[in-house]
């Protein structure tokens, strides 16, 4: 199974656009002199750092259409068990195609039935899958972006900071692709610039880099970082 190629540019643009943004958050918190040896004065830095913010905003955005455009044409079966049973049974297969099925409610823009799904999946995949199980981080990351590019930043935020709770653990034992946490922490950076927490917002920038930077060797799959619950194979 196969993440998204949406979240993948997402991922790749903002290491790229992070990488870049570390000297100007050095400068923007004082880490550098005015007028000394060529550096930035904290006010080219934010100047700077806000260039570099309006370029990750157009790279969500262009990862979102990306993904609603991969979901338009996503196929899943019709003839899931009923939920109860996946419960009973801890059917994690189900499981998993239910969560491709609320992505692709998503991104149709059909919420309430994308909202009803990621409810259930957060009570449940615990219970289904185990207690460590990534499947409702890495959707409520996906929610966090979808809330994001329509501009609901009190519907974004708060999933956005649960998804970095739940996928931290995650990626730092390998259960997802740092890639997954790294456009979540793009997404959050985002909300705390543009709500004036320029503080915040460099926070996560530096999370991104240091992220990047302690995972240089793991190569992400072609069409994108690998998520092992919430896209079935019916998804690609």
């Amino acid at each position: 199974m196969k993440w998204n190629k949406g979240k993948a540019t997402i991922a790749a643009l903002s290491i790229v656009l992070s990488s870049n943004m570390g000297i100007s958050v050095q400068a923007a918190e004082g880490d550098s002199k005015s007028g000394q040896g060529g550096q930035m004065t904290q006010e080219e830095a934010l100047k700077l750092l806000d260039e570099q913010m309006q370029k990750m905003d157009t790279a969500i955005r262009t990862g979102m259409s990306q993904a609603a455009e991969k979901y338009k044409s996503a196929n899943f079966p019709t003839d899931l068990p009923p939920r109860d049973k996946v419960v009973e049974a801890k059917d994690s297969k189900s499981l998993n195609m239910y969560g491709g099925l609320c992505e692709k409610y998503l991104f149709q823009d059909n919420v309430e039935k994308a909202e009803d799904l990621r409810n259930w999946i957060a009570k449940n995949a615990s219970t289904i899958c185990g207690a460590d199980d990534p499947s409702p981080g890495l959707i409520d990351g996906d929610f966090a972006l979808y809330y994001y590019d329509k501009g609901d930043f009190k519907k974004a935020e708060p999933l956005c900071i649960n998804s970095i709770k739940l996928l931290e653990p995650a990626v730092a034992s390998h259960k997802v692709s740092f890639l997954s946490l790294i456009s979540t922490y793009a997404c959050e950076a985002e909300i705390c610039w543009k709500t004036n927490r320029k503080e915040e917002a460099t926070k996560y920038i530096k999370k991104i880099v240091e992220l990047q930077q302690a995972n240089r060797g793991e190569a992400p799959p072609e069409s994108g970082a690998e998520s092992p619950k919430t896209a079935p194979e019916g998804g690609k």
